[in-house]
C-alpha cells in the first residue's frame, strides 16, 4: 500500500512539473511573439526595440575572438544544421530520439547565443515523451517559431556584411 501511495505521489509530482513547464513555455512564446512580431497594440514594443535580439552576437563574438569570417562560418553551420535537429525532434518516435534531438538543438543554440531557441529546446527536452501529444506539439511549435526567428535574423546579419 505504501508503494502504491508513493507511486501516486511521484506521478502527481511529475504531472505538476509538466504543467509548470508548459506554463513557462506558453509564457515565453507569448512574450516573444508579442514583442518580436509586434502587433496593432501601440503599447507593445518589438524585441529589437527592447534590445533583445534572436542571436546574441556579442556572446558569439567572444568565442570567435572578433574574427568575422569564423563568426559567419559558425552562423552558416547553424543555419545548415539547426533545421535538421528540429526535423529530428518532429520525427522522434521514442523518448530517446526526442531527448537527443532536443538536447542537440539546445546545445547548438546555446553555442551561438540563440537563447530563445535554447529555452524552447530545453523545455522540449524536459518533457516526458509519454506526455500527451498537445504538450509535445506545443513544444515543437515554440521551438519552430523561435528557430524561424533566429534563422531570419542570421540571414539579415549575413547579408549586411
Amino acid at each position: 500500500m505504501l508503494e502504491a501511495e508513493g507511486d501516486r505521489a511521484i506521478q502527481k509530482h511529475e504531472r505538476n512539473s509538466d504543467l509548470q513547464m508548459l506554463d513557462t513555455l506558453r509564457r515565453h512564446a507569448k512574450e516573444a511573439t508579442s514583442r518580436w512580431h509586434g502587433s496593432n497594440d501601440r503599447r507593445r514594443r518589438s524585441r529589437a526595440e527592447d534590445g533583445v535580439k534572436p542571436v546574441d552576437l556579442p556572446y558569439l563574438r567572444r568565442f570567435t575572438q572578433g574574427d568575422f569570417a569564423l563568426e559567419d562560418e559558425v552562423l552558416r553551420l547553424f543555419l545548415k544544421h539547426a533545421p535538421q535537429y528540429l526535423a529530428a525532434l518532429r520525427a522522434a518516435g521514442t523518448a530517446k530520439a526526442w531527448h537527443d534531438a532536443a538536447h542537440t538543438l539546445k546545445g547548438a543554440s546555446r553555442g551561438i547565443g540563440a537563447w530563445r531557441v535554447a529555452r524552447c529546446a530545453e523545455g522540449a527536452e524536459r518533457l516526458r515523451f509519454d506526455t500527451d501529444l498537445d504538450r509535445r506539439a506545443f513544444a515543437l511549435d515554440s521551438a519552430t517559431e523561435a528557430l524561424d526567428e533566429a534563422v531570419g535574423y542570421i540571414h539579415v546579419v549575413l547579408r549586411s556584411r
